[in-house]
């Protein structure tokens, strides 16, 4: 009776180590045998509760990592995919995870040998047709109990389209920015604190200014006087939120000698994401020249008349009328 106790208790046994886990011997007997069987058959009982659990949680885990739209994989020290998920794959120009697996992506990882951990890695990767792509990961080290790296595991996002854009938008700025440098007219931007934000190369050449001085204030780049007249004309534009036109006289640091330099400025407002009037952008044209022409012409008119006018001679101007227009 012993015997064939402990018979069906291997057997058991060996159906669990199968992965049987509804097997069950069953109550019989009686004394330490039975007992036996009772312990085994809730053991058993509590394996295959286990087991069902472990099965629907990896069931979904590989939902999600088979169902997501980043691309998830498993790779080896040596750059070769353990697995990877049908986003992947597909990010990489192959059919089926199977076919990715079985290509070696080294160049992907090989800069996290030293890292461990990677969050927002941007990297290219050439895609099975020879296309070149740029993803995004976010990648970590998974390592043995000595510290050694058994795997790395992460999550990939393709981001060509964002690079694509991105780099049309650098090409852009860097036209308005050529724009801007080779206006002879000075530009510039500042923020409501009188701060300025971005200018071009007229207006840093005009101040002695570089790039590095962006975040200075008007205050710190004009006499006082001046300072406090540019921040009252940019309280007005900010104030009637529209285009404004001035003129003033301002002390120039950057030209040889400096001096004085009379400007018009036509300033007008800037709004942010959120249509709020957040800046101020001036475009000043120097009118130094045209004023000393002007000046010029008025001195040859205030002389002209006082030659007219202190003449021993009849002098007068008709118009073609025969009307008199003027006489000394």
């Amino acid at each position: 009776l012993v015997l064939r106790h402990v018979q069906r208790l291997w057997q058991a046994t060996r159906k669990l180590a199968e992965g049987d886990f509804s097997h069950r011997i069953g109550s019989t007997g009686s004394g330490e045998l039975a007992e036996l069987s009772m312990a085994f058959d809730t053991m058993a009982g509590a394996l295959e509760e286990h087991t069902t659990l472990l099965l629907r949680a990896e069931q979904k885990y590989r939902e999600i990592f088979d169902n997501s739209v980043s691309g998830l994989f498993q790779s080896t020290p040596e750059g070769g995919f353990r697995q990877a998920n049908p986003a992947m794959a597909s990010m990489l120009g192959f059919a089926t995870p199977e076919e990715l697996v079985a290509t070696a992506r080294r160049e992907i990882l090989r800069q996290l040998e030293q890292c461990g951990e990677v969050r927002g890695f941007q990297t290219r990767a050439r895609k099975s047709g020879g296309e070149t792509i740029w993803l995004s990961m976010d990648v970590r080290a998974i390592r043995d109990e000595s510290g050694a790296v058994r795997y790395y595991e992460g999550a990939a996002t393709d981001i060509t389209y964002s690079k694509i854009m991105e780099e049309s938008l650098r090409a852009k700025q860097d036209k308005l920015q050529a724009l801007l440098d080779n206006s002879p007219t000075l530009i510039a931007i500042k923020d409501t604190e009188g701060r300025y934000v971005m200018t071009n190369a007229r207006h840093r050449e005009a101040h002695g200014l570089t790039q590095e001085s962006m975040g200075r204030s008007v205050s710190e780049l004009f006499p006082p006087e001046e300072a406090r007249l540019i921040l009252e004309e940019d309280a007005q534009v900010l104030a009637a939120g529209r285009s404004m036109t001035f003129r003033r006289t301002l002390t120039m640091r950057g030209r040889e000698g400096g001096g004085k330099r009379h400007f018009l400025v036509v300033k007008f407002p800037l709004c942010d994401d959120a249509r709020q009037v957040s800046r101020v952008c001036s475009i000043a044209y120097d009118m130094t020249d045209y004023e000393q022409v002007r000046e010029a012409l008025r001195q040859s008119e205030e002389k002209y008349r006082t030659m007219i006018q202190t003449s021993p001679d009849l002098i007068w101007l008709l118009d073609p009328e025969g009307r008199i227009l003027e006489a000394n």
